[in-house]
């Protein structure tokens, strides 16, 4: 799986929002186990994820609300049909303007 990342669209991003992205996991044979969607973690300083975002199967988010001039860590992770969820995927950061 591959992080969700900060998307750039040529746009500046508003003062207190970040959009998302991130590539789809590729779906198998076994659809017990294919992904039927994602949940975008996030934290705002050193700890746990404190705010979880189930984005559902999109693999855009935009998060608003954040803070100016403050630094959020954000991980995604896959869950399937059981409710069985991945581990994390590597952490990117985004600096509010």
């Amino acid at each position: 799986m591959v992080a969700f990342k900060a998307a750039s669209d040529g746009t500046p991003p508003s003062a207190s929002s970040v959009t998302l992205v991130c590539n789809a996991d590729p779906q198998t044979k076994d659809t017990a186990i294919n992904t039927i969607g994602y949940r975008l973690h996030y934290r705002f300083s050193t700890g746990n994820y404190s705010q979880v975002i189930d984005v559902g199967n999109n693999t855009t988010a935009t998060v608003s609300g954040l803070k100016s001039e403050s630094t959020y860590y954000f991980v995604t992770t896959a869950y399937n049909a059981a409710c069985a969820e991945s581990p994390p995927s590597n952490e990117v950061s985004f600096t509010v303007p």
